[in-house]
């Protein structure tokens, strides 16, 4: 899939027409950056802590950008989601080194799980309690 596949699934969601230009531009931005720090990330050995401690950071943007954008957590999952994949699209292009394929995709798997919970620990703060969200625990 694309960039123009992705950016035409995002602009066929309910909530695209709410968010400003500024705020897109940011998010996609976020993206981008994610997907250098995980570039750099699969490509150590083993993969570099300092990588992650960048993704965390730029998950928290991404997670404070979101909510105030007005999304939900469940509309920010799925375009979350929807990155991951298209992510994980790109990495399972066969490779003639199978167990080096299987480590990246593994690497990237936990990356982007724990950009996702930075994400979404960001937008908890930045939503506060009138979105009706539990304290982290």
């Amino acid at each position: 899939m694309g960039a123009l596949a992705v950016r035409q699934w995002i602009a066929s969601r309910s909530w695209y027409p709410r968010i400003d230009e500024y705020s897109r531009t940011r998010v996609r931005a976020c993206c981008a950056e994610l997907v250098q720090i995980l570039a750099a990330y699969t490509a150590g050995q083993p993969a570099q802590a300092q990588d992650l401690a960048k993704a965390r950071h730029v998950g928290e943007v991404l997670g404070r950008e979101v909510a105030g954008c007005g999304l939900t957590p469940a509309d920010s999952a799925e375009v979350f989601l929807h990155f991951k994949r298209h992510v994980t699209e790109a990495l399972a292009v066969p490779l003639r080194d199978a167990p080096r394929q299987v480590r990246i995709m593994r690497e990237a798997d936990a990356f982007l799980g724990e950009v996702l919970r930075a994400v979404m620990e960001a937008y908890r703060k930045a939503a506060g309690p009138e979105a009706g969200l539990p304290a982290a625990r």
